[in-house]
């Protein structure tokens, strides 16, 4: 039985390859072994989204933000994949709560305004690009 930093380190090289669903298996067998820790399944979450698997994708940045509430990345990436799949509204509630955790993430606010133009909030929408440009 391998172990978690050696599972991490396998599954880094294989996406550095491209070789996906080998990176997936790797985080999956490290989340059987340590099914607490947000690290693994924020990273299974890149893989899904990597594989245009968004249902998927969005599961495994839930399960991150259960075990960690405070893990901004989650809900960005949440956000990102959200777009995706057309649910706007849920995409600018994940944005919101990753600038709520950690405000000096420039990206967040970028995706957000990004967000609230294609919902035609035009006033929100340059009120994130103005805070943008103050970090």
């Amino acid at each position: 039985m391998a172990d978690i930093s050696n599972l991490k380190e396998r599954a880094e090289a294989y996406l550095t390859e491209g070789k996906l669903e080998l990176a997936k298996e790797c985080y999956l067998e490290a989340i059987a072994l340590s099914p607490n820790q947000a690290q693994l399944y924020y990273k299974l979450g890149e893989v899904c989204g990597q594989q245009e698997k968004w249902n998927d994708a969005v599961d495994a940045y839930l399960q991150a933000i259960r075990i960690n509430p405070n893990f901004y990345r989650s809900y960005y990436k949440l956000g990102d994949v959200l777009t995706q799949l057309g649910s706007y509204r849920q995409a600018v509630e994940a944005y919101k709560m990753a600038i709520k955790i950690q405000p000096e993430f420039p990206w967040s606010y970028q995706k957000l305004g990004e967000v609230l133009m294609g919902l035609e909030n035009w006033e929100d929408a340059l009120a994130c690009f103005i805070q943008l440009l103050q970090i």
